[in-house]
């Protein structure tokens, strides 16, 4: 909307010239209404909502880095791909179904030993701390980080991001949900 003004008015703009709130920021913000006993269920279920999604976006290196218009629908679209195809492996039946959701509790829950989401006391500290573990595996692989600037994931980075944010969107809730 706001690029669409500017053209209007005859100028241009480009979004990723302009300072936005952080994902913490916002993400707190979210996760505090969640928390607000004055406002009705729904609108505090819809705040858990917008908040897990800023919780997923700090696993984002666009997100992080401040960059959302360059590769960074692409990146998405890639990591949801990667992480869908791990079910294509399993059969359709139930035992095979089962064991698959097994593996990744384990690993969800792996996750959580010797982290410090479970010591976190607020959605916005959640979000700080995905944004750093975003931040060490984008210092740790400078491949990976191009990769991702460029749109695209290899297989064992989009796990790991998926775990963390799965991880990190139970911790989000624990906190959240024992308030509705």
């Amino acid at each position: 909307p706001m690029a669409e003004r500017v053209s209007e008015a005859g100028g241009s703009v480009d979004l990723d010239d302009f300072e936005f709130p952080s994902a913490a920021e916002v993400g707190h913000f979210y996760g505090k209404m969640a928390q607000d006993s004055n406002l009705d269920l729904a609108t505090r279920i819809k705040a858990t909502a917008f908040a897990l999604h800023f919780v997923m976006d700090a696993c984002c290196a666009h997100h992080v880095k401040g960059y959302l218009l360059n590769g960074h629908s692409e990146w998405e679209v890639e990591l949801e791909k990667q992480w869908r195809g791990r079910f294509n492996q399993i059969g359709t039946e139930q035992e095979d179904i089962e064991l698959m959701f097994a593996e990744i509790s384990k690993n969800v829950a792996s996750e959580f030993e010797g982290s410090e989401l479970l010591d976190c006391d607020s959605v916005g500290d959640i979000i700080e701390s995905n944004a750093k573990f975003t931040q060490r595996w984008m210092n740790d692989s400078p491949v990976d980080y191009d990769l991702a600037m460029d749109g695209d994931i290899e297989e064992p980075l989009a796990q790991k991001i998926c775990l963390r944010a799965i991880s990190a969107c139970a911790a989000g809730l624990a906190l959240m949900i024992g308030k509705i």
